[in-house]
């Protein structure tokens, strides 16, 4: 499993890295209001954000080592098990032409599976075949998290990732003293320096009466993984963690297949 653990130390780099990142603030939210403009019948809180320091092009690269090993490990137990295989069961050694075509492929349905697999079915102990088989998203109980991984592997390989950073303002308002109270946010919008990630409109009391506006509340970020084909951004360490345990999975599930051919 020299691939997958190359995986997850490349995933444990990341995390300190992003650890780091972290530690120099640099993200921070500033609050303007209007609250000066007696003219403006509502009153606007907004919170801007001020970004110091970009997110590390680095996180990128390091990212793509992740996702890279850890596909990688797949296709080398595929490789490795069918070089034994083949060896124990037929006296010969794997056929190099016929190595070069097997792996472990994905698809979205069993027929293009099945055809995509016609190489290295033949070359593989069945139970190893049934093993890979139930790890593809139409079976009856797929992880998803190895489809998810193939998927990101592929992108990574195209450049097509991104790593962004997402407000995520939660706020907790007395709705029935604030009567019109609304708070505009739009999750899918990344910080960026300058941008205003929330406002609070809160309609103003007649006259020139005074009223409390209560509201609690924070504004957090988080790295995100952007795929321009996915419909929605993922945090990158949950990501990072969930496919380097799928993988673990995975491999586990097809060594145990693999018997003495492993």
């Amino acid at each position: 499993m020299g691939e997958v653990e190359r995986g997850k130390s490349h995933a444990d780099d990341l995390y300190a890295q992003v650890g780091k990142y972290r530690e120099l603030d640099p993200v921070a939210f500033t609050t303007t209001t209007n609250a000066e403009d007696n003219q403006s019948p509502t009153l606007e809180i907004k919170w801007v954000a001020t970004v110091a320091h970009e997110v590390p092009a680095e996180f990128s690269l390091i990212l793509g080592d992740v996702f890279t090993n850890l596909r990688g490990s797949l296709d080398h137990a595929v490789y490795s098990h069918a070089e034994k295989f083949v060896q124990a069961t037929t006296g010969s050694p794997l056929d190099p032409k016929v190595g070069k075509k097997i792996a472990h492929k994905f698809s979205a349905t069993s027929g293009d599976w099945t055809k995509g697999m016609k190489n290295t079915r033949p070359v593989v102990d069945p139970a190893f075949y049934t093993v890979m088989e139930s790890q593809q998203q139409f079976s009856a109980q797929p992880d998803k998290r190895l489809t998810i991984l193939d998927a990101l592997a592929n992108a990574d390989k195209h450049r097509m990732l991104s790593i962004v950073q997402y407000a995520a303002p939660t706020f907790e308002m007395d709705l029935a003293s604030l009567p019109g109270a609304r708070l505009d946010h739009d999750p899918k919008q990344p910080i960026a320096d300058g941008v205003t990630v929330a406002t609070l409109t809160v309609p103003r009391p007649p006259g020139t009466s005074a009223q409390w506006v209560k509201w609690n509340g924070h504004i957090g970020y988080e790295e995100m993984i952007k795929d321009p084909d996915a419909p929605q951004s993922a945090s990158l360490q949950g990501v990072v963690r969930a496919l380097v345990e799928a993988t673990k999975i995975a491999l586990t599930d097809l060594q145990a297949a693999a018997g003495a051919n492993w």
